[in-house]
């Protein structure tokens, strides 16, 4: 799925694709998609996809996100949306979706990153004044030279030791997890979480996605059904409408089902 993203103030003055599992908006220069617009917030509001689609998420702005002039706090995107945003406003075009074969019972949509590129929000062409975007992310750093080939001075310990985490977290960053249910029908079965986004749950009634990071796997909320403020449990607790990362052992109940996080090679 391709989703353009027009950002307007009185006409177009920039245009961008998102393709990230969550795009940041807000006034902050880190953001996503960065707008210098004193009336958003810094970090605004963010857009997840989220299986076959996007929605899009405010994040307790001081301003909040309007569509169809009503005050959201999420919004399962459409093609040809608006969603105002301070003095601005974004319009979505969304292309359709390739027909795909129907899945089990429980959801579980696994959608990968592309193959030549991690995901990223490309930059626009021609970008006003007020808006910017951050670049994606570029190919992994080459390794570094060894000191008898390039004659250069032994790093200092603290470079040495900073190192040595980096290397511990990428190491943490390419161990594969998994979700074990643990109770129902399905109990035994194993939810293999790979690059991108993973949806469990069942539709109408609650789903949740388990996203894959650097820092390991996030779950979020996506959709609590006819209760919009039901929320996955994550070891009893409810996790509220953010992100939050997972640690090895802990149990998640999403639809009624529980299932317990293992972080494995």
């Amino acid at each position: 799925m391709s989703v353009k993203v027009i950002i307007i103030k009185d006409k177009p003055i920039a245009q961008l694709v998102v393709s990230r599992d969550i795009t940041t908006i807000g006034r902050k220069s880190d953001c996503d998609i960065s707008i210098k617009d004193p009336a958003i917030s810094g970090n605004h509001a963010e857009i997840h996809k989220a299986g076959d689609g996007y929605i899009v998420k405010d994040l307790n702005s001081t301003n909040g996100i309007m569509v169809a002039g009503n005050k959201v706090m999420q919004h399962n995107l459409k093609h040809n949306d608006v969603v105002a945003i301070g003095e601005h406003q974004l319009k979505f075009l969304i292309s359709p979706v390739k027909p795909r074969s129907k899945l089990a019972a429980t959801v579980r949509k696994k959608l990968r990153s592309p193959v030549k590129s991690r995901q990223e929000v490309s930059k626009p062409a021609t970008v006003a004044n007020s808006v910017a975007t951050r670049p994606g992310i570029q190919g992994a750093t080459k390794p570094a030279r060894k000191v008898k080939e390039t004659g250069l001075k032994p790093r200092s310990p603290a470079v040495v030791a900073a190192r040595v985490g980096e290397t511990r977290a990428q190491a943490m960053a390419n161990l594969d997890g998994f979700l074990q249910v643990i109770s129902g029908e399905n109990s035994g079965e194993k939810i293999r979480l790979q690059v991108g986004l993973t949806t469990i749950g069942e539709p109408g009634v609650q789903i949740a996605a388990v996203s894959k990071k650097p820092q390991g796997h996030f779950i979020i909320h996506v959709d609590g059904g006819k209760d919009k403020h039901r929320v996955p449990l994550v070891n009893g607790e409810p996790t509220g409408f953010k992100s939050r990362k997972l640690e090895s052992g802990d149990k998640i109940e999403v639809a009624g089902v529980e299932m317990e996080y293992i972080l494995g090679s």
